[in-house]
């Protein structure tokens, strides 16, 4: 699962959780389209007005309204979204990080969030830096901190639901993703079921569809069905996973050509994720070869587990490190979601004989689990005797007294039942 793309203006990022779009009804690209337009016969009228053909008047008439457009085209950009003040520095950290700046990135960080607060409680403007900044901070590895900052712009875009719905769905999303990467599945049910409460929202009728384009409304729902695709196959539920997978494969064809170049590899990503998790390793290798970004985070996550089944541990330790590498470029590598990929590596090590890096890996996946205290499961239990074994068969004596200890910590079942919600079957929507 991915993050959206935020609804804040002038970035570019590679979707690899889908970036749905945050436009407005009558989106930038009709609002540009009207106002070239009205330029071009303005320019029109100005020259001929010039030559003495026309008088004045035809130029007062339809230039006034294209200097109207103009004006509410920059109010909405500069005023409402914040282009070029405050939207500009909550993506300063980022920037700054993408740089390899960390000093200018923490002063940047420190600035954008006392500006955010300096508007008020209830300002959507700041609902929309933290919302930006929650999801910086969480790249960095700090999950307590961004779940207030996600908590609070949820509260914050939440109460203008109605009028801008696709912030307050970006918000929930991006939400989503926080809470499967610490494992609270049911939460992230909970928060995808208001994801919910929006498209039904927007189906109610030309009424209700007035505040978002339907373009948009149908990127958003293909979203919404692809990532909770990815929470049930983290859930071990492939066959509600499917259903919802048919579901996205019906809205995609519909999408504009500039959405499927926005989603598409996340969609093909997310569909060889399910066919690996029911076993059709070939099928889930074909959708792989039609992802267009071979950069795309969960491709490469999906081709290195398929390089570990074949039992080719050089190349899924190649495209592990590739996958870090952009990871990094985010933010820390120490990070729950990253949690299952430092796994692969150790396995990916451990198949060519390199002990002790795999080792030293493992042991950063189990810090991973500790220290944000993720709830373990049966898979992750079956992990640790898999790798007790080998500590004993190596006489690593240390290292298998470390997992003796760690699994007399781990129920024998611990999976705790997790449920699905009803609502968020496919046959009860």
């Amino acid at each position: 699962m991915v993050d959206s793309q935020d609804p804040l203006p002038g970035r570019s990022r590679d979707i690899d959780i889908s970036k749905p779009s945050s436009r407005r009804p009558q989106g930038p690209k009709l609002n540009w389209l009207w106002f070239l337009i009205f330029l071009l016969i303005a320019a029109i009228i100005f020259f001929l007005g010039d030559q003495g053909r026309l008088g004045w008047m035809p130029l007062l008439i339809f230039g006034l309204p294209v200097v109207a457009i103009a004006c509410w085209i920059a109010w909405i950009l500069v005023v409402r979204r914040g282009i070029f003040t405050w939207a500009r520095l909550a993506r300063a950290p980022a920037r700054a990080l993408a740089r390899g700046d960390k000093a200018g990135a923490e002063r940047a960080l420190s600035a954008a969030l006392e500006r955010a607060h300096r508007f008020s409680l209830h300002d959507h403007r700041r609902g929309l830096m933290l919302l930006e900044l929650a999801s910086y901070v969480k790249n960095q590895g700090r999950y307590p901190d961004a779940k207030a900052l996600f908590e609070e712009c949820i509260d914050i875009l939440g109460r203008r639901w109605q009028s801008n719905p696709m912030d307050y769905f970006i918000a929930l999303n991006n939400y989503a993703v926080y809470l499967i990467d610490v494992c609270d599945f049911m939460a992230a049910q909970n928060t995808l079921e208001k994801v919910l409460d929006l498209a039904l929202f927007w189906k109610k009728g030309p009424g209700a569809q007035s505040v978002a384009t339907e373009n948009s409304v149908r990127l958003a729902e293909t979203c919404f069905h692809l990532n909770l695709v990815f929470l049930f196959v983290r859930m071990d539920a492939p066959a509600e996973a499917r259903d919802h997978l048919e579901e996205a494969d019906a809205i995609v064809p519909k999408l504009t050509r500039q959405q499927e170049a926005t989603l598409g590899d996340y969609h093909r990503a997310v569909a060889a994720l399910l066919l690996y998790a029911e076993g059709r390793f070939a099928d889930a290798a074909g959708q792989l070869r039609d992802v267009k970004n071979q950069d795309h985070l969960l491709g490469l996550h999906v081709r290195a587990k398929l390089h570990l089944v074949a039992r080719e541990f050089s190349q899924a330790e190649q495209v592990l490190h590739k996958l870090f590498d952009l990871e990094r470029d985010k933010g820390s590598a120490h990070r729950p979601g990253l949690q299952d990929h430092t796994m692969d590596l150790a396995e990916s090590l451990f198949g060519q004989g390199k002990v002790d890096d795999a080792f030293a890996a493992l042991q950063k996946a189990r810090a991973i689990v500790a220290d944000f205290a993720l709830p373990t499961t049966t898979a992750w239990r079956q992990a640790l005797i898999r790798w007790l074994q080998r500590a004993q068969e190596l006489g690593r004596t240390d290292a298998a007294a470390s997992l003796e200890t760690e699994l007399q910590r781990v129920p024998a079942a611990s999976d705790h039942g997790i449920t699905i919600s009803t609502r968020l079957r496919v046959r009860a929507l």
